[in-house]
């Protein structure tokens, strides 16, 4: 990984050219370039638009390991990152995420059945994994969004069943490529968050107007994931 322990970055090769520095978002459920990297790779456009198009793309090199005859898209945004390579480019691997070594690792296979204490079934929401934690007393679907730099990320309806330390403050602005930017609050939660084996103590909470509910890399960066999207499963583990 590259970047800092919040925000993993991979170098890749993108047709063969690079390295271009692209963030492993698995809440992201395709590919996306930007703009300038497609228009400087002249890839084919498969289908236009104004603020966003589909191009063609032979191949996305990761150290050995190659994905090839892609369709990504293409979109200019206000980051310092060449791309993202979404969930699904994964599809055929497993796909484990080292926080603590900083490493991103691919390989055949398959995790072990499901065992609710470190192995767990996810579902998908809009393409993307989402895991039930228990936060507080209530049992929430948070999706695993590793491009993400909070910890957690609720709906206002959500927050307010919820106890907090002190009152919830302004915190930063947020947005997603699904919603607009808007101004979060955060706090800290009297309570915990528990999914199988684990348990984190008084997390601190970002509270927006999010349809999608999300655990990111603000958490994630204590742990090491792996995915297995053949059989639905993720192994959490420290």
């Amino acid at each position: 990984m590259l970047g800092t322990k919040t925000l993993p970055l991979v170098e890749v090769k993108l047709n063969g050219k690079g390295g271009y520095r692209l963030l492993l978002d698995t809440g992201a459920n395709v590919t996306l370039l930007q703009t300038r990297v497609a228009d400087e790779l002249k890839l084919p456009v498969l289908r236009p638009g104004d603020k966003s198009k589909l191009v063609a793309l032979e191949s996305v090199q990761i150290g050995d390991a190659q994905f090839r005859d892609l369709v990504v898209g293409a979109r200019a945004w206000e980051e310092n990152i060449d791309g993202v390579l979404g969930f699904n480019l994964f599809a055929d691997c497993l796909l484990s995420l080292d926080y603590q070594k900083q490493q991103i690792r691919l390989k055949k296979g398959e995790l072990p059945e499901t065992n609710e204490k470190d192995i767990f079934s996810y579902r998908l929401t809009n393409g993307s994994p989402a895991l039930e934690f228990a936060v507080d007393e209530l049992k929430l679907q948070l999706m695993i969004d590793t491009g993400a730099a909070q910890g957690i990320v609720v709906s206002h309806r959500t927050a307010s069943k919820l106890h907090f330390v002190d009152a919830l403050s302004p915190g930063p602005i947020l947005s997603t490529f699904r919603t607009s930017a808007s101004r979060a609050l955060v706090g800290r939660l009297k309570g915990n968050i528990r999914f199988g084996i684990h348990e984190i103590t008084e997390p601190t909470i970002h509270v927006r107007d999010e349809e999608t509910e999300i655990i990111g890399s603000g958490i994630l960066k204590d742990f090491v994931l792996t995915f297995d999207q053949k059989n639905h499963r993720v192994h959490i583990t420290v």
